[in-house]
């Protein structure tokens, strides 16, 4: 059973004095859901402790200035992901920030494709046989960290009847060297052939025509392996999967997160596989099915854009806070009006300041938001703002007439740089009634970087985790409930953040 304190801020005096309130069950793997006082008001906690923020000055942010918008990119072979939000919450003075539950724990991204049209040359026969345009081989599964992981099938599709589309499902287990989970295709192995009877074909000059159905991913890699030394990384390429179509030959890489490998020149193949990269500090689960996968020759199919979304062009923005007045409240403008939150969970002895503090991303800038701690092992700590509060809610803000949301942010030298960015909105908010597993918030995994950086995010760009039920193809973003940036498990943090606005494209 978990305790809620609750101190008071200037503005939220009525918050003082109320009776402690209780938590239930975390929502996934001993993750914090929490549990709202009224339908959509402010949360109180599930196994997560949550503070007030000071406004006492802290070092002064420094660093040239990167005006690229966008998130960034990962390193081989996921971007690194953060713990989510929660916790016990509590007040600070006047100008300081009072804390909340809102997070979740990162998991993976839901996304959903139709099935692939034109995919009459691809069929599954006993045992996972597939036979498509001239290939042909059996399928098979793998996954590794093997202790921490787990795929259904284990290792082939034995038990397969002919007809049954081949699908997986499991979890990549949190590893250190990054985990993963394959579910691959010889295509060059006759139906009486053995493992060692798998020839190469060299491609036809177009590209590989993939379609998959994806209930719980992160993401997905298609990889195609040559004959020789395939266990050699340079020896395989793959490219990110972004939906049904054709992928260029072109497009395949031996680092296809970076596309700073070799690029793929016609070897001749003999597998084709489907990749689940895992995480450092988190489990990943997945499950998809293949619809088809082959050469474009025969399957046909419109060319896909394999290369992340181009970062929005901002064309004016209206700012959510400043930072400039030195307080914790966010500037009240149509129709905003609330504050900045910490969260945490409930380890003994970790320790977490959200403050303003002098220096922000301009010299102009007076003062920027100051997030800082360590010691947290659950599953970490987050700074949040609210965009509309009344009383002791936190309530629903329509911004759908933005395009989306932009913020500059640094991390200290020496600190945790792996943050999600997330959004919480109604449909994921605990004690609105419409998510039975809540906190699964829209966002994005991005790296910080050790001077000034500004992001942008379309609310198209944001997407869940996987974990929540149910979850949605989109964020709703007439709904927004609260803004936030997260800091995973036993990782020291020190980051700023200024001049969060939402933007219109031009």
């Amino acid at each position: 059973m978990v305790t809620v304190t609750w101190l008071a801020l200037v503005c939220c005096q009525q918050l003082s004095g109320l009776d402690d309130m209780h938590t239930r069950g975390s929502p996934v793997s001993g993750q914090s859901g929490a549990a709202g006082t009224e339908a959509v008001g402010v949360a109180g906690t599930d196994g997560r402790s949550v503070a007030g923020a000071s406004t006492t000055a802290g070092g002064s942010a420094s660093g040239g200035l990167d005006k690229e918008a966008g998130g960034t990119d990962g390193t081989d072979p996921t971007p690194g992901s953060s713990g989510s939000p929660g916790g016990e919450r509590e007040g600070g003075e006047d100008s300081s920030a009072e804390t909340l539950a809102p997070g979740g724990e990162p998991g993976a991204r839901p996304v959903t494709h139709e099935g692939a049209a034109g995919n009459a040359g691809y069929s599954v026969g006993d045992a996972g046989f597939v036979t498509v345009c001239g290939w042909s081989g059996y399928s098979w599964t793998v996954v590794s960290p093997e202790e921490t992981s787990s795929i259904t099938p284990v290792g082939s599709f034995e038990r397969w009847k002919a007809g049954e589309p081949l699908c997986t499902s499991g979890s990549v287990g949190a590893d250190e060297a990054f985990g993963y989970a394959e579910l691959g295709i010889n295509i060059g192995q006759p139906l009486d052939g053995g493992p060692d009877d798998n020839n190469g074909t060299v491609p036809d000059l177009s590209g590989l025509y993939v379609s998959l159905s994806l209930t719980v991913t992160s993401s997905i890699r298609i990889q195609i392996e040559d004959t020789t030394e395939a266990d050699s990384a340079d020896h395989r390429w793959c490219a990110k999967y972004v939906g049904p179509g054709v992928i260029p030959w072109s497009d395949f890489n031996t680092t296809c997160w970076n596309n700073q490998g070799s690029a793929y020149s016609g070897q001749p193949i003999n597998a084709v596989a489907m990749i689940v990269p895992g995480d450092d500090d988190k489990d990943v689960p997945f499950d998809f099915c293949v619809n088809a996968i082959g050469p474009s020759s025969c399957l046909g199919g419109e060319l896909v854009e394999t290369e992340e979304t181009p970062p929005p062009v901002i064309g004016a923005i209206e700012m959510i806070d400043d930072l400039d007045d030195g307080n914790i409240e966010i500037l009240e403008l149509s129709g905003r009006s609330s504050t900045w939150y910490r969260a945490y969970d409930t380890t003994p002895g970790g320790e977490m300041t959200v403050e303003t503090a002098p220096g922000g991303v301009t010299s102009k800038s007076r003062y920027a938001i100051h997030a800082y701690g360590s010691g947290f092992t659950d599953w970490g700590a987050n700074a949040d703002m609210g965009l509309r509060t009344e009383d002791t809610s936190i309530l629903p803000y329509d911004a759908t007439d933005y395009d989306g949301i932009t913020f500059w942010l640094r991390a200290a030298a020496g600190s945790a740089t792996s943050i999600r960015f997330m959004v919480q909105n109604r449909d994921t908010w605990e004690g609105a009634g419409v998510c039975t597993e809540c906190w699964d918030a829209f966002g994005a995994d991005l790296v910080a970087g050790t001077t000034w950086r500004q992001y942008a995010f379309r609310w198209s760009d944001l997407h869940q985790q996987g974990y929540g039920d149910p979850l949605f193809d989109e964020l709703d973003a007439s709904t927004l409930m609260l803004i936030g940036w997260q800091v995973g498990p036993n990782k020291a943090f020190d980051f700023w953040i200024d001049d969060v606005a939402f933007f219109w494209e031009e």
